[in-house]
């Protein structure tokens, strides 16, 4: 359903727009005021609207240095509707009602012209409630120091960039999400790889090409911002943050994105997309045989366990069957592996001659 109502909103956004009336934007009944912010929000948005105060004053004082700050204070509005919210980024960003709406049925859009503007389902999306205001806040600072071309022109570094920086934003505070995220992106980026399923980068530059790949299927769509992560991380772990505001300079200074990536990196974006596939690669085994020692550790610790477990018992005279049974509960609490040698050991012992 989510596909196909994507899909519908993308031809519709490329296709010549009608006249349509605009819905009225509801008035919000609250505000909370901090230091950077004012968020605006219907009646029992409440505690989303404190979370939210909360991650962008954290995102705020964490991008700050490497991405600068905003100019002025930054208006959050909370919607209570899709129709609401859609009706609020036409009338206040500008935007055709195709491109308002699918915008509004992701449920939250980037920091543009001082303003975010999040749907209030957003309060089920748990721990990535973060990661996704952190990103968003990304766009807009990026937006503002580089032009809007970035955006249209370089769309894989847009998106990568704004998921790089909230995983490397939020990981000091929410390491154990963060790294579980980076990890999934990963492994989805590698088994697309393994399946020849990679988007050349020239294939996902333009917003148009973006959209269309969001459109086809929920598996395009994740592996597009998968290997959007990784392209941009590995940019900026080859390259250092200079490297990346060469790239972004040039951008703002009109150059297209192939051109941009020559200039700024010495290379051309076919030679950067290979080299960005290899580093997708060595992440990607270098997860397999994490995953694989991990589990030849747990298989290995649950043995001795049972081992010691069994030579305890038998100190202590119990019968080996009953050392059996023992180990039975350890591995019933545990991973499940079958019965180890110490224990098959004890059953045949304990077998009648």
């Amino acid at each position: 359903m989510l596909i196909a109502l994507a899909a519908a909103l993308f031809h519709r956004v490329f296709a010549p727009s009608s006249a349509h009336a605009a819905p009225r934007i509801l008035e919000p009944y609250a505000a909370i005021h901090t230091a950077h912010a004012t968020l605006l929000y219907h009646p029992g948005n409440a505690e989303l609207a404190n979370t939210v105060a909360e991650v962008f004053e954290f995102a705020y004082a964490a991008l700050g240095p490497e991405l600068g700050y905003p100019k002025g204070k930054i208006t959050i509005r909370i919607y209570d509707s899709t129709e609401e919210m859609a009706a609020g980024l036409m009338a206040l960003l500008g935007y055709e009602r195709p491109k308002a709406e699918l915008i509004a049925m992701i449920g939250m859009s980037p920091n543009t012209r001082s303003t975010m503007h999040l749907h209030a389902r957003t309060k089920h999306w748990g721990p990535y409630l973060w990661h996704g205001v952190t990103h968003e806040y990304a766009h807009g600072l990026v937006e503002q120091g580089y032009g809007a071309g970035v955006a249209t022109s370089a769309r894989w570094l847009y998106e990568g960039l704004g998921d790089y920086a909230a995983e490397r934003t939020l990981k000091p505070k929410r390491r154990e999400f963060e790294t579980a995220w980076s990890r999934s992106r990963f492994r989805l980026a590698f088994k697309a790889l393994i399946r020849r399923d990679l988007f050349p980068l020239e294939r996902v530059t333009t917003e148009e090409q973006w959209l269309g790949n969001m459109a086809k299927n929920r598996y395009a769509w994740d592996v597009e911002y998968a290997q959007a992560y990784a392209a941009a991380r590995y940019l900026v772990e080859r390259y250092g943050f200079d490297g990346l505001r060469r790239v972004l300079e040039g951008i703002e200074g009109g150059l297209p994105c192939q051109a941009a990536i020559a200039k700024g990196l010495g290379i051309s974006l076919r030679g950067f997309d290979a080299a960005s596939q290899a580093f997708i690669f060595r992440r990607g085994m270098a997860g397999l045989w994490m995953s694989r020692t991990a589990g030849l550790t747990l298989v290995g610790g649950s043995m001795v366990v049972a081992a010691l477990l069994w030579l305890r018992t038998r100190r202590k005279g119990v019968k080996a069957r009953e050392a059996v049974e023992a180990h039975r509960a350890v591995l019933a609490s545990g991973p499940g592996y079958a019965v180890t040698g110490a224990a098959r050991t004890a059953r045949r012992r304990a077998a009648p001659k």
